[in-house]
């Protein structure tokens, strides 16, 4: 085979090209072409590249997060169920929405920004979200001036310390009551207004991190909905466990119960839903109590009708603190909650 003349080739390409070959049309013609052919090369090229470096990365963080078993950008929502059965309550835990990422649930990045921040500063005896009044640093301090000068200079009205807080606690909570409420009240809601007679009643909304999950289960955020009337209880006996890791979920509970009987502000630092239940469908009565709303005003909220509370009821949260058991079964835990 002879060996390839390469200064022919050549030749031969420069005279195809030549420029008294082709009209000032046709060149401009070939040079939109090789340009759109080239733009399009290169667009598929980083999109490729983009694609990797983005799977890439995801499988990277999905690791990290697997390895530390913590994912903090996600938060799912559950109902705390006590089923009473011979005696016995049993612990469950009804998953009202799937699991969602933060920036899914806030839609200004800077709320889910904070909620994401609040994994720093949550402790295992305190694990729900909260907004404290500590004095600030010099720095935020001059900051926190500065930003009310603005705000009065553009006639926003100036907000307390307190009142300031507490619009975290909304701007938190919110947006979770928007999402449980479309899976709770919707329905029962257009009945009462309709004029079938119904209850009504308080749930809480706790925004909880657990740093003392278990070994088994991942560390996240939940959204726990709870009855209030659980909250207030004191004569829970015995406790049963449908899966290991609720151990830790009841104690949670306990702590948050604890906190809302001793705090007079409790309500303020918690979501709040209103669920309205016909009266046809419950067998128990109950009673109507005039409970005191953020602005004074008196909103009815369905109660069980009092009784005497057993001698041998006990503090749910004083037992928590008090017998820290570990690797026992759940029917073992009949006395620790």
């Amino acid at each position: 085979m002879p060996p390839i003349d390469v200064s022919s080739i050549l030749d031969w390409i420069r005279g195809v090209f030549h420029a008294n070959r082709f009209s000032d049309a046709t060149v401009l013609i070939l040079g939109i072409l090789l340009g759109l052919v080239a733009k399009n090369i290169y667009t598929i090229a980083m999109r490729s590249f983009g694609f990797v470096g983005a799977f890439l990365s995801r499988l990277a963080i999905g690791w990290w997060e697997e390895t530390r078993r913590e994912t903090p950008n996600v938060v799912d929502f559950a109902m705390v169920v006590i089923a009473p059965y011979e005696n016995r309550h049993v612990f469950l835990l009804d998953p009202l929405i799937g699991p969602h990422r933060l920036n899914e649930v806030y839609l200004n990045p800077r709320t889910a920004i904070g909620v994401r921040l609040q994994t720093f500063s949550i402790t295992e005896t305190k694990p729900w979200v909260s907004f404290r009044l500590d004095e600030k640093p010099s720095f935020v301090a001059r900051l926190a001036r500065l930003r009310r000068h603005v705000f009065r200079r553009a006639n926003y009205a100036p907000l307390s310390p307190e009142d300031r807080r507490i619009l975290k606690y909304r701007r938190t909570y919110a947006p979770i009551e928007n999402m449980v409420g479309q899976y709770m009240t919707n329905e029962w809601a257009a009945e009462m207004t309709l004029g079938e007679p119904c209850h009504i009643f308080r749930f809480i909304v706790a925004l909880v991190y657990e740093k003392n999950a278990d070994r088994h289960a991942d560390r996240h955020f939940h959204a726990l909905v709870i009855w209030e009337e659980l909250l207030r209880r004191r004569d829970i006996q015995e406790v049963t466990y449908f899966k290991p890791e609720h151990r830790h979920r009841w104690r949670t509970v306990a702590r948050i119960a604890e906190h809302y009987r001793s705090s007079t502000n409790a309500v303020d630092e918690f979501g709040t839903i209103d669920v309205m239940v016909p009266k046809r469908l419950l067998s128990q009565d109950f009673e109507v109590c005039w409970e005191a709303g953020p602005e004074g005003t008196h909103v009815p909220v369905c109660r069980p009708q009092r009784r005497e509370i057993e001698t041998a009821a006990f503090e749910i949260a004083a037992v928590v603190d008090a017998k820290a058991v570990a690797g026992a079964l759940a029917d073992e835990f009949s006395d620790l909650p």
